[in-house]
């Protein structure tokens, strides 16, 4: 368990409510020191308002934040100092090339002249650095408000979809870009998306939002564990089939209404599928027999896993806490 002064974020009943309507409820975040968490949820559940409370652009109503141990409130300046953020589009001077956009940036923060080359290289803009910002196209303009979120060398960098108009190379390097710099730099990251694929491939942790709560705030491995092994038996009669496993206290549920959970067993006959929690071989075959024993046709059985995608749509659509 770590103590406070190991938490670079951490917010405590975290809410912002306009009028009655809660867009972000009761969130306590706790991001450690060369963590890459990912901040993960669908369109709309909360992310960017959470990140905006967090970089001091909006007051929450209640509930507080703290980074780096300090209360963000009353020591505001000192610590977005050590803060890089990107926050959903960048705004640049359009008429100014992609340079001189850093260089306005470069002088307010005082950092080295240098460190503008360093960052267009990281980001891939050097031979478009002299370009005016306005010819830019989506992807070029996120990959030059990653290079300003870089510029001031933060501890703690805050990215907003950073990956939005990037084309498959910009992504991976991009999610190259973002692993390395915890080991390489001592950055922390907090990356917020609504794809689990992204986070999945990047994150060491990961904090998932719906609907402005927050419903798992756990380590990526701890999640896959979650994403439990079923076992698929194809049979004749899903109905009948569901009786007679309930009567030998096994619960067994259609191949949709796994998609769709819900409160007590559910049929679907177009599937012929049902699913039960995966057991071994002896006890597999136990199922299969009294089944086939009681004039039920089993055509196939075997095991399938819960893919990440899958917990994630089940946890997010529900609004499921684990």
């Amino acid at each position: 368990m770590k103590t406070n002064n190991e938490w670079v974020i951490e917010t405590s009943g975290l809410t912002k409510a306009i009028g009655r309507k809660a867009l972000v409820q009761d969130l306590n975040l706790r991001v450690g020191r060369g963590e890459i968490y990912g901040f993960l949820g669908p369109n709309g559940a909360g992310k960017t308002t959470t990140i905006r409370m967090l970089l001091g652009l909006i007051r929450p109503t209640r509930g507080s934040v703290k980074l780096f141990g300090q209360e963000l409130k009353s020591n505001r300046i000192e610590v977005l100092r050590r803060v890089g953020s990107l926050v959903e589009y960048p705004s640049y001077y359009g008429h100014l090339t992609g340079r001189e956009n850093l260089e306005a940036v470069r002088r307010i923060l005082g950092v080295p002249v240098g460190r503008i080359d360093e960052v267009l290289s990281i980001v891939r803009l050097t031979k478009d650095a002299g370009r005016p910002v306005k010819g830019y196209s989506l992807g070029m303009k996120q990959r030059l408000g990653i290079a300003t979120a870089l510029l001031g060398n933060p501890e703690l960098l805050i990215l907003d979809e950073p990956t939005n108009g990037l084309d498959p190379s910009g992504i991976l390097e991009m999610r190259e870009l973002i692993k390395s710099m915890p080991q390489q730099h001592g950055i922390t990251i907090v990356v917020s998306s609504h794809l689990l694929s992204e986070i999945e491939q990047m994150a060491t942790q990961v904090g998932i939002i719906a609907q402005g709560r927050l419903i798992a705030q756990e380590s990526i491995e701890s999640l896959r564990g979650r994403s439990k092994g079923r076992l698929s038996l194809r049979v004749g009669a899903v109905p009948q089939a569901t009786k007679v496993l309930s009567a030998i206290g096994v619960r067994a549920e259609s191949a949709a209404a796994a998609e769709t959970p819900r409160a007590g067993a559910a049929y679907d006959e177009g599937a012929n599928r049902i699913l039960v929690d995966s057991v071994d071989d002896e006890i597999a075959a136990y199922y299969v027999r009294t089944l086939v024993e009681s004039g039920i046709e089993v055509y196939r059985v075997e095991e399938v896993r819960q893919s990440l995608e899958d917990l994630f749509l089940k946890l997010t659509d529900g609004e499921e806490s684990l």
